[in-house]
């Protein structure tokens, strides 16, 4: 309720029927149409030179060939050097979403307050609850599935199936490293 409130305040200090920030972006492209070089067709073309680029504008059409106007909806600096030429007002071009009015309809539109919750009048109506919570999908799966015929052996790893092992130190098999009476020999010689 108070943002509406102070909206309408605030579109009552402006000083045009612009709104600012439009106005400070017309005021910029005024600035920067001073160095635009003017040629008119004597109806509503006309080709404006900026440095190295040149830019057409139709009037009639509110188009620039730089599609800022287009885009923005205020006057580019080539719109309003051909404007200048032909010696308009470029504040009637600016749209009309940029208007005091349109701000003013925008929040003409009042909240009503309401009492606290605890003050609410009683119903017999059913309470309405929040819906289920759907089980959400889980990840997804690192590998595809096999089919029946398929092998279930890993890729990239070869199995030790089959393969007999034999210790590194005495060169027996059936055993590791780890548990060969050699290399518990020689640790405990070591202490």
């Amino acid at each position: 309720m108070t943002k509406t409130v102070d909206m309408i305040k605030f579109a009552n200090t402006w000083i045009s029927d612009i709104a600012p920030m439009a106005r400070l972006i017309l005021e910029e492209n005024k600035d920067k149409s001073r160095i635009c070089k003017v040629l008119w067709n004597a109806n509503v073309g006309f080709e404006i030179g900026e440095g190295e680029y040149k830019h057409t504008v139709n009037l009639a059409d509110r188009v620039c060939s730089c599609r800022t106007w287009q885009l923005r909806g205020i006057s580019c600096q080539h719109a309003i050097a051909a404007l200048c030429h032909i010696e308009q007002e470029h504040e009637p071009l600016v749209e009309h979403w940029y208007k005091k009015d349109t701000f003013l309809k925008a929040y003409s539109h009042f909240i009503q307050p309401i009492p606290n919750m605890k003050i609410w009048p009683k119903t017999n109506n059913p309470r309405i609850e929040p819906p289920e919570p759907k089980p959400m999908p889980d990840r997804p799966a690192r590998s595809r599935r096999k089919g029946k015929d398929e092998p279930r052996k890993k890729y990239g790893k070869m199995s030790k199936q089959g393969v007999k092992q034999t210790c590194s130190m005495c060169k027996q098999q059936s055993y590791n490293k780890k548990y060969c009476k050699v290399v518990g020999q020689s640790s405990e010689e070591s202490f």
